[in-house]
């Protein structure tokens, strides 16, 4: 049995579960760029539902280990960030460039893929 966190950087298939990870403050700001653009509430939550059914299906498939407390944990931050964040009406779209700041620097860094 998998190891729970509830804090943590990755998850690891079969040794460790974590429910909030690097990418949950990308979750939360997802959220927030979506409500930024004006993106409602239910299309939000379809929207980002449907990216965690794909995280879910790569994992069954053998791809990219996403346990289904994560899933679950993304998906409400996600939604915490839409409830949160300002719908923007002067059309910067700052939450929008963060979203995608934030997102540039993880991949740059590796905050992608299971450890070793």
């Amino acid at each position: 049995m998998a190891e729970v966190k509830v804090f943590g950087w990755k998850e690891v298939r079969d040794e460790t579960v974590v429910v909030f990870d690097a990418w949950s403050f990308l979750h939360v700001l997802g959220g927030m760029a979506m409500k930024n653009i004006g993106v409602s509430a239910p299309w939000a939550f379809g929207l980002h539902g449907a990216y965690e059914i794909k995280d879910m299906h790569q994992r069954e498939t053998g791809g990219e280990f996403n346990s289904s407390l994560n899933s679950v944990a993304d998906q409400g931050v996600a939604m915490l960030g839409h409830y949160f964040g300002p719908k923007d009406t002067t059309g910067y779209y700052p939450w929008l460039w963060i979203y995608a700041g934030a997102w540039a620097v993880y991949n740059h860094f590796g905050f992608v893929g299971e450890s070793a």
